[in-house]
């Protein structure tokens, strides 16, 4: 019913490597190897190509959404949409209300939370925060050590300078008093 075929050495040998580590329950030298793989990868990104693709993206994506949103009454179709799919909500939670036994249901969460408190296991779970809180502990620590502290301050302060100047540019280019009269018809 089944044939057999033969497997090549190199597909052995990485069985064997594998079955040593789960016998040994050590994967420090496949995380290592996986690691090494995935540093290949980023280092070759072609960022430009990439730039250049967001960007036509960028515009392509503003076009559609430009074209979409100029549709002259979609906006209010939408939101008649969005009231009655409300409204449909209310029918099914209406119904619902009515027809629930509320009785019975008091009755059946304290019996799934008593299920719970008889049957945690509370030293497996104080070992999990303990050992999670040191491994945290750790990582914050090679972080702070690690970290291009100047890098990220250069970028924080460019973010609110953009941040700022955007604001600072959309309240400048809004013609507020045309809005005031325009609003007050």
């Amino acid at each position: 019913m089944f044939e057999e075929v033969p497997i090549s050495d190199k597909f052995k040998d990485i069985a064997q490597w594998l079955k040593d580590m789960w016998a040994d329950a050590d994967f420090y030298e496949l995380g290592q190897f996986l690691g090494e793989r995935l540093k290949e990868a980023p280092d070759n990104i072609p960022w430009d190509e990439i730039k250049a693709t967001a960007q036509k993206i960028g515009k392509s994506i503003a076009s559609f959404i430009n074209g979409f949103i100029e549709v002259e009454g979609l906006g209010y179709s939408i939101g008649r949409t969005l009231a009655e799919a409300f409204n449909t909500g209310f029918e099914f939670l209406n119904a619902f209300v009515h027809k629930l036994h509320w009785d019975s249901l008091g009755q059946f969460i304290p019996e799934s939370l008593n299920g719970i408190f008889e049957n945690i296991d509370w030293p497996l779970i104080q070992d999990t925060f303990i050992t999670g809180a040191r491994g945290m502990g750790d990582a914050i620590n090679s972080f702070v050590d690690y970290l291009n502290w100047p890098a990220m301050a250069s970028t924080i302060s460019n973010f609110v300078n953009t941040f700022v100047d955007t604001i600072y540019t959309f309240f400048t280019t809004v013609d507020w008093s045309e809005l005031g009269v325009k609003s007050a018809l």
